[in-house]
């Protein structure tokens, strides 16, 4: 969905399903920052606004449904 450096260009509303957002740090380790289950929004708003890299990670844990904008 997103990977670490590269530009977020979308804004997702979790319809179904769970997502992991994470980084990975320097020495290679992932570190969970938070789920989004149903009814989350799933977006970098950071990357999405000023068109930078990501920092985060975005993993689907299961058969999901995302409404784009």
């Amino acid at each position: 969905m997103l990977t670490q450096g590269e530009i977020c260009k979308f804004e997702g509303f979790v319809l179904e399903g769970c997502f992991r957002i994470f980084i990975i740090d320097k020495k290679g380790n992932e570190n969970t920052l938070y789920f989004a289950a149903k009814d989350w929004w799933l977006m970098d708003i950071d990357s999405f606004m000023n068109q930078i890299p990501s920092n985060l990670n975005m993993q689907a844990l299961e058969d999901s449904k995302v409404l784009f904008n």
